[in-house]
């Protein structure tokens, strides 16, 4: 396994933004077009060029050669290879990427006030909300954001999206390093979690399927 950060505090000047469109294919440039918002144009277009350098590079084939196939949920895939497996997020200043030989999720989320207590009641398990509750108040927020990306993970290594709501399943924490998972589904596979704050403002959460993570 391998994570890529890309911060894009500096934005991009018109020639290069111009370029990595060049790279993409047409119907990510059409989505990207679609964006009102700059930043978010931004962020979509330098994860797409993170994983294509990250393809090319490990890979060692030209950018041309890339050719994706998705699922039924629309998560992306390397086409013909069964053994490379990438998911990204972005989030603020920070675009960020995981690959590995199987099916992994990543999930960035920037820390900020927020009304957590009513989203973490509507969108949380029973258990995981009462968790929440029980910590400090001055931890709270952040373990907010702790559960919720480790969530994201989860559903993005299943490659399910939105048809999988955050309330099918619990994030249970043992201690602060030991995070397993509960779900509905009677004979859940076993995954593996590690959660890693890349600046104060933001936290990141990996799911895959086995314990190979980075320190």
């Amino acid at each position: 396994m391998n994570i890529y950060a890309v911060n894009i505090t500096n934005k991009l000047d018109a020639d290069l933004y111009e370029e990595f469109l060049s790279l993409i294919d047409d119907s990510k440039r059409a989505k990207i077009n679609k964006f009102k918002n700059s930043d978010d144009k931004i962020r979509t277009l330098i994860a797409d060029i993170l994983v294509r350098s990250i393809i090319c590079n490990k890979l060692k084939i030209f950018n041309e050669e890339i050719e994706y196939e998705y699922n039924s949920y629309g998560k992306p895939k390397l086409k013909n290879s069964k053994e490379f497996h990438f998911n990204i997020s972005h989030s603020g200043d920070w675009v960020i990427g995981v690959v590995d030989n199987q099916p992994v999720g990543i999930d960035i989320e920037k820390i900020s006030p927020i009304e957590y207590i009513d989203i973490a009641k509507k969108f949380f398990k029973e258990d995981e909300y009462n968790w929440l509750l029980a910590q400090k108040d001055r931890e709270k927020l952040e373990y907010f954001y702790k559960l919720w990306t480790l969530k994201e993970s989860y559903i993005k290594m299943m490659g399910t999206g939105l048809s999988m709501p955050l309330d099918s399943f619990s994030i249970l924490f043992d201690t602060e390093y030991n995070i397993s998972i509960k779900s509905n589904i009677g004979s859940e596979r076993e995954r593996y979690f590690k959660t890693y704050a890349i600046d104060k403002n933001y936290m990141i959460a990996v799911c895959s399927e086995k314990d190979n993570f980075i320190p």
